[in-house]
């Protein structure tokens, strides 16, 4: 995993430097003394975790935590334990150590973080696994996964859902597709079309594209789109 160290004490640095190379698997891409010169580097790349110290030259790290958009998962090193308390509530903070840090300290933060990974990753599966629904083709159930589809088009008395590599022809409503498919990224943008908002390539006035299909959306539902996406 990537990571970046940001304490102002160039020795505490080095030591967790030294610490990640003889776990093995952690890689130092940088380290800054300076919160936010960390922050310029954070906007350009992507990392696993990040080493936090608490008390910091002109911004300290809780205020660093609560002011910029950080993804990773976060341990926080400091001199005063007393802090624990003020950052715990947050999700991404995976465990506080206290300086002097040792070895056997660390391995045990790093051993925090490994599990707190696997149950992410065992919860990530499990919701996978209900994004999906099924349907009867020739008298067989299919699962369709919800990331599969790209749009659902009425058709009479069938629906036709359009799957990343195929297209699926079920006899049912658009009604009861809305109805079954409980999730945000799906939005009914015309009386015969259901569409993932994820899987969206343009947007032009009453129509939208996905993979070179033009489907059209309707007055009243294209102001309801468009506050789904994530607009720039």
């Amino acid at each position: 995993m990537n990571c970046i160290i940001i304490d102002d004490d160039s020795t505490i640095r080095l030591q967790i430097r030294e610490f990640c190379k003889l776990i093995g698997d952690i890689n130092v891409l940088e380290e800054f003394s300076n919160p936010l010169e960390a922050f310029s580097f954070l906007k350009n790349h992507e990392i696993d975790l990040l080493f936090l110290d608490v008390n910091l030259p002109n911004l300290s790290g809780i205020d660093f935590i609560n002011n910029y958009n950080i993804n990773s998962k976060i341990i926080m090193i400091t001199a005063d334990a007393s802090h624990a308390a003020t950052v715990f509530g947050n999700n991404l903070i995976v465990d506080y150590i206290t300086k002097p840090i040792t070895l056997t300290r660390f391995v045990v933060a790093i051993n925090k973080l490994n599990q707190k990974k696997k149950e992410e990753d065992k919860n990530n599966n499990e919701t996978a696994n209900e994004k999906s629904l099924f349907v009867t083709v020739d008298k067989k159930l299919i699962r369709i996964h919800y990331n599969e589809i790209d749009f659902v088009e009425a058709n009479g008395d069938y629906v036709n859902f359009y799957l990343d590599k195929k297209t699926i022809c079920v006899y049912s409503t658009l009604k009861k597709v809305k109805n079954k498919i409980q999730n945000h990224n799906f939005i009914q943008v015309h009386r015969s079309y259901i569409v993932n908002t994820n899987k969206i390539d343009e947007i032009e006035d009453t129509t939208i594209v996905i993979k070179n299909k033009t489907i059209p959306v309707s007055r009243i539902q294209r102001p309801v789109l468009l506050e789904k996406l994530n607009l720039l």
